[in-house]
């Protein structure tokens, strides 16, 4: 599972693509199995049954923090703006917006035919309680350094913080704290960062210009003000709308059965028109085999193919269209640097050398993919391909750890100061991919001296014991957003920054990306980021895997999988009348 940050990612940084899913590069949209010719005009009815490795934790999305959650409320929400297949930005809930000469106002009109699921009109309103609600001294997600440029946050955030550090300390108690928090909150209110114009007119005021600001910080999903006003806060985290949730998307929640399945049916009042298929089920199957068994014997109409089994599906398996394309993600190997024996970059440098990167593509993705050598795509317009480079060189390896005083034990193990250099390496129960990578990296390091247990833990304690800081190495991956902006992966107070990185000129660099307009510019400044990063190795970049998603053949419409993903335009699916017989299992 790719991560958008539970509490760990971005959904904003938007999100990351299920554990399942091999993302990264590859050539554009491949179907590799023909299946029964589209019919001539799209039908309604029928069940989808898409295949999820972990269940959702929360519908809310201004708290989602995973891909299966995000999966969800993907359908059942809407946002100001959404993308199509070539990134290209449009309009949503908005109609139309502007932007003032300086770049600091951003002005949206908004759609007058929109209700909410259970009837109320959406307006102006909505889309301000959202993005405050984020910025609510009692928020409990990880969204709100995406609206540090909106005008006055960052000084109510700091003087947030300093409140939050006198609680810490003692100096205030609780009820002085919430009293004061609330008091900080409504004082960046009044600053009119957020302004309803009318009931379907809303202005945007920023401290200064703010490149990501429409693709990164406009994406969030809508949610009702009339239904969570009370909860607003720290409340909102325990809300019963977290499991039975009301948007304006094209689906509407129906069901959810924790551990097993969510299920969501067709909105009719839909402002974009009736989706086609009536019924999308989520079900949750925490193994890739398990899953792939389910697709070939119709339990479940989507699924992620492993590398390995590509070919059969390709050639035994008639009912199953198979796609494979690039997209915006990268697998990892991640290290806590608060660790002492990770904080030599020299050492991380040493093990780069030491994995062979390229074996992990061909053997286990099967040439589905390229090694992967600092953050960023090739799909995407930053993209660095000449970065430093890590050759694998066992030898050289070996010479690196011994230069930086890890000798090598009687036991074969290197030692230094008295320590062992022995660790345990993580990676997410059900994935076969991460689960291979991590024994031939396992391997890989015993053959340099280093001593390396590895572990499967089931996904949600995964993100836990990552957030807690309780992961010594582990292997996960990203799936990037849109827009470059990685502040909150690589800034030293990121929200993202889970192995405790930092480098003042990674912060110069990614602040001064945010403010610089020129789409050239940014270019230049985060191939440098990517240039750093390549250098200091706070991961070891691991590879970009082709996404290959198999879909049975009674699924119809203008399906291609793009950088966008493969369900981009799924309101236009549907399934021939002849085939809707299959129910929810």
């Amino acid at each position: 599972m790719f991560k958008t940050k539970r509490t760990v990612t971005l959904l904003v940084l938007t999100l990351f693509v299920l554990g399942i899913a091999l993302s990264g590069c590859g050539g554009g949209a491949k179907p590799q199995a023909e299946g029964k010719p589209a019919e001539d005009k799209p039908v309604t009815g029928g069940t989808y049954i898409r295949s999820t490795i972990g269940d959702a934790v929360t519908l809310n999305p201004i708290l989602t923090t995973d891909t299966a959650s995000s999966d969800v409320t993907s359908l059942v929400f809407s946002a100001l703006i959404k993308f199509d297949d070539k990134l290209n930005v449009l309009p949503d809930l908005a109609t139309k917006w502007t932007t003032s000469p300086d770049g600091k106002v951003w002005t949206f009109e908004l759609r007058k035919d929109v209700k909410w699921q259970d009837g109320k009109p959406f307006t102006a309103k909505d889309v301000k309680f959202t993005f405050e609600s984020i910025l609510h001294p009692g928020y409990t997600g990880v969204r709100a350094s995406n609206y540090q440029k909106l005008l006055g946050a960052t000084e109510y955030q700091k003087a947030l913080a300093a409140l939050q550090k006198d609680k810490k300390d003692g100096k205030i108690k609780d009820d002085e704290y919430n009293k004061k928090s609330l008091e900080l909150f409504e004082q960046w209110k009044s600053k009119g960062a957020i302004k309803i114009i009318d009931d379907y007119k809303v202005e945007f005021t920023l401290s200064e210009p703010y490149a990501p600001f429409l693709t990164q910080s406009l994406g969030m999903r809508i949610i009702p003000e009339h239904l969570l006003k009370d909860v607003q806060g720290a409340a909102m985290k325990d809300a019963p709308f977290n499991r039975a949730p009301i948007g304006t998307g094209p689906y509407k929640f129906k069901e959810w059965k924790k551990g097993e399945l969510i299920v969501v049916e067709a909105n009719s009042d839909y402002f974009g028109g009736r989706p086609n298929i009536d019924q999308v089920v989520f079900k949750v199957i925490p193994d890739q085999n398990t899953t792939m068994v389910a697709l070939e014997t119709g339990e479940v109409d989507m699924a992620s193919i492993t590398p390995e089994m590509f070919d059969h599906f390709k050639k035994d398996v008639k009912s199953v269209k198979l796609y494979e394309y690039g997209t915006f993600g990268y697998t990892y190997m991640g290290y806590n640097l608060k660790n002492p024996l990770f904080q030599d970059k020299a050492v991380r440098q040493a093990f780069a050398h030491a994995v062979p990167r390229q074996e992990i593509v061909d053997k286990i993705l099967l040439g589905h993919g390229q090694i992967a050598n600092s953050h960023g795509s090739p799909y995407r317009w930053d993209f660095n391909p000449n970065v430093k480079t890590y050759k694998y060189d066992k030898e050289l390896a070996k010479k690196m750890l011994d230069e930086a005083g890890w000798k090598v034990g009687p036991d074969g193990i290197r030692t230094k100061d008295g320590k062992k250099f022995s660790f345990t390496l993580s990676f997410n129960q059900g994935n076969k991919t991460r689960e291979q990578s991590a024994v031939i990296i396992q391997q890989a390091l015993k053959d340099i001296g280093i001593d390396v247990k590895t572990e499967s833990v089931e996904w949600n304690t995964y993100l836990q014991r990552l957030d807690e800081g309780k992961l010594e190495a582990y292997i996960l991956g990203w799936s990037l957003g849109f827009d470059p902006d990685s502040w909150v992966i690589w800034n030293t107070k990121g929200a993202f920054n889970d192995m405790g990185y930092s480098n003042p000129e990674v912060d110069r660099l990614l602040d001064e990306g945010r403010v610089t307009m020129d789409q050239n510019k940014r270019a230049e400044i985060y191939k440098k980021v990517q240039e750093l990063l390549a250098e200091d190795q706070p991961y070891m970049f691991l590879f970009f895997g082709n996404a290959i998603v198999g879909l049975n053949t009674k699924l119809h419409g203008p399906i291609n999988g793009t950088p966008a993903g493969i369900h981009w335009n799924f309101e236009k699916w549907w399934i021939p009348k002849d085939l809707q017989a299959q129910k929810t299992k």
